[in-house]
């Protein structure tokens, strides 16, 4: 079982449709990935749904938002896609990435990134990398226990945020 199925596809989403409720007008979004275009066209917005060879033939250039969804497979992203990308980007196209996506826009991978994505573009010199993994009942430290950030949540002291039964 793929790991990005495991996690709901609203869930996936959550950020590309914040980006997206921003806009105030409907606008054209060009998808590649595994994402549904249902949410996005909820909210009143066009989708067209690419293959890579679509992306490697720039079609998304009438596109306002590129929306890179999980890229999984050795043959999901070529260095033609990257260079279809960049010129989208520097002609005023807008990026909206997936985490796993995420990776195209770096030089290179580190150990620790789970389904890197290859080729990467290099739009920005550095690795990214996944950091420590965090495991389950990982306890957390919160350093502004009365962030507003926090306030609300059940169980425990001050504001009340204990990780009991999953607060």
């Amino acid at each position: 079982m793929r790991y990005g199925s495991v996690i709901p596809l609203w869930f996936r989403l959550s950020l590309a449709i914040l980006c997206i409720c921003a806009m105030s007008e409907s606008a054209d979004i060009a998808i590649y990935g595994d994402l549904d275009p249902a949410p996005v066209q909820a909210l009143g917005h066009t989708t067209t749904i690419l293959s890579l060879s679509d992306i490697e033939a720039g079609s998304m250039s009438g596109a306002d938002v590129l929306l890179l969804g999980h890229i999984v497979g050795e043959s999901a992203w070529s260095e033609a896609a990257c260079s279809s990308v960049e010129a989208y980007l520097n002609g005023g196209g807008h990026l909206i990435t997936e985490w796993n996506a995420v990776d195209i826009l770096f030089g290179q991978s580190g150990s620790n990134t789970w389904q890197a994505v290859s080729p990467q573009c290099g739009f920005f010199e550095g690795t990214i990398d996944g950091g420590d993994v965090v495991a389950f009942a990982t306890e957390l430290d919160f350093t502004d226990r009365l962030s507003p950030l926090l306030s609300g949540l059940a169980g425990g002291p001050d504001p009340g945020f204990d990780l009991g039964d999953g607060s």
